[in-house]
């Protein structure tokens, strides 16, 4: 009987103490442009390691259909992950990005590690430096997850790729390959030149592999620099948001109309013209509430690139476009 009083006194306890961390939680808000976000992590996921990639293309069980990445970038202000080697010998994946709590600006941090080949499991979280508990963890991810979910239209998201109806299987394609018609029979013998196809690498007036310089001749001043870790950088700039590794451009992101591929192509155009001038050798993938079109290439130098068209569910209309080295 005393037992029995007692586990009946700590359910009470247990779900009184529920109750005020739920009411607590609810003061833990968002603080992330959701356009912009798509931006900040379009450009900087070409630095993820493959740590990195594991944790954000993850999910909790919680949330088994929503990437723990693209619930964090729509959250969060500034998100950032980054992987290290901790004191014990574990590989551990750390966030750290901007929120809201108690009505005040914060800072939440949290660590998961890895395991073994493909899983991982959470580890210390933190809001200004103050550890939280299992309870609170709980809680805060609910929320994060929850908010996630209700932002889509369909509440689910995937960043499996699957290949387009009817589409062969996306391999790399040169920029040196096009189908061109075969030349010209020539009746006096003269030489015909046929033009080289001009190179996919390109967004705006902007190639991958320019220098800073090279770049800034065309974009400008940037606006914002973000140091991502030693050498890898992220600069904003008025047109569009430009990732550099060691002072070469590594991936470039714009929703901007003025900004076009070599093809025309730019933010405002219709998926269909995408279609017409690039083709249905795509890889199709979904982001928040976004259809990712993307076109895998390779450049002079045969390192791999991925061409992205983002398109916002149910309008036919390009939202962004991107373009990053992906080796």
């Amino acid at each position: 009987m005393d037992y029995e009083r007692y586990s009946k006194r700590y359910i009470y306890r247990f779900l009184i103490i529920a109750c005020l961390l739920a009411f607590s939680i609810i003061g833990l808000t968002g603080c992330s442009n959701k356009d912009v976000a798509s931006l900040q992590n379009e450009v900087l996921s070409v630095f993820d390691d493959e740590y990195v990639s594991r944790v954000k293309n993850g999910h909790l069980e919680m949330a088994p259909n929503i990437p723990i990445g693209d619930a964090f970038a729509r959250f969060f202000g500034e998100p950032d992950w980054k992987s290290f080697e901790s004191t014990d010998g574990q590989r551990v994946v750390e966030f750290k990005g901007n929120c809201t709590w108690q009505d005040k600006p914060a800072t939440c941090r949290m660590q998961f590690i890895i395991k073994g080949d493909s899983g991982f499991e959470m580890g210390a979280v933190s809001i200004n430096d103050n550890n939280l508990t299992v309870l609170e963890t709980a809680f805060i991810m609910a929320k994060i997850l929850g908010e996630s979910a209700n932002s889509s239209p369909s509440n689910a998201s995937t960043t499996k790729e699957k290949p387009a109806p009817d589409a062969p299987n996306s391999s790399y394609k040169s920029d040196n390959e096009k189908n061109l018609s075969p030349a010209p029979a020539s009746t006096n013998n003269e030489a015909i030149s046929v033009p080289r196809p001009t190179s996919n690498a390109i967004l705006g007036n902007v190639k991958l592999g320019s220098s800073i310089p090279e770049a800034e001749a065309s974009l400008g001043n940037p606006t914002k620099k973000t140091v991502k870790e030693e050498g890898k950088l992220r600069y904003e700039y008025p047109l569009m948001d430009v990732a550099y590794d060691y002072g070469a451009v590594v991936g470039m992101a714009a929703d901007d109309a003025s900004v076009t591929t070599p093809k025309g192509i730019h933010a405002g155009s219709p998926l269909q013209e995408v279609l017409n001038k690039y083709g249905s050798e795509y890889m199709l993938s979904t982001y928040d509430n976004l259809d990712l079109y993307e076109y895998k290439y390779t450049d002079d130098n045969q390192r791999p690139y991925l061409l992205r068209f983002a398109v916002r569910q149910g309008t036919g209309i390009i939202k962004y476009i991107s373009i990053r080295y992906i080796d």
